[in-house]
């Protein structure tokens, strides 16, 4: 991978990122969700991953008053398992270090045993289950939380 940045989410961005949601999820966000994400929410920091200037994944949360929640964070499917993702959680996680949040949280479904390795490897875990959360197939997620507290002096 050459030339790896991340910037703040933009109209631009869109388009791409919308490939990818397809291409990765079963039932995807919509193009207006997004541009909602960008435009009309002000809790929300969205992010895109940009090799040579092409959005190859992209992450979205919500800055809340003592917390960070994330909603939805994905990579091409090409690139992934490559560190794309790990990345990604890296700048948000020191992004909310830095603004003195004490945690953050997110939902993972139960099946996604690649991605809940990940977020455990970062320090993640597991403190509940949603049943049926993901109302299309009525799977169960897991809800994970990591406590920043110290965050910024040991890593």
């Amino acid at each position: 991978m050459n030339d790896l940045t991340i910037e703040p989410m933009r109209q631009i961005h869109i388009d791409a990122i919308v490939e990818i949601e397809q291409e990765v999820f079963t039932h995807p966000w919509t193009a207006e969700m997004f541009r909602q994400e960008v435009a009309d929410n002000q809790l929300s920091r969205s992010y895109v991953l940009l090799e040579e200037g092409r959005v190859t994944g992209y992450i979205v949360s919500w800055f809340l008053q003592d917390e960070v929640h994330l909603l939805n964070i994905a990579v091409m499917s090409s690139l992934r398992r490559g560190g794309l993702g790990r990345k990604m959680m890296m700048h948000l996680i020191d992004t909310a270090s830095r603004e003195h949040k004490e945690l953050i949280s997110l939902e993972v479904r139960e099946s996604n045993e690649g991605a809940i390795a990940m977020y455990r490897s970062m320090g993640f875990v597991p403190v509940g289950i949603k049943r049926e959360y993901y109302q299309e197939d009525k799977e169960n997620a897991l809800l994970m939380m990591l406590s920043l507290a110290g965050w910024g002096e040991s890593k």
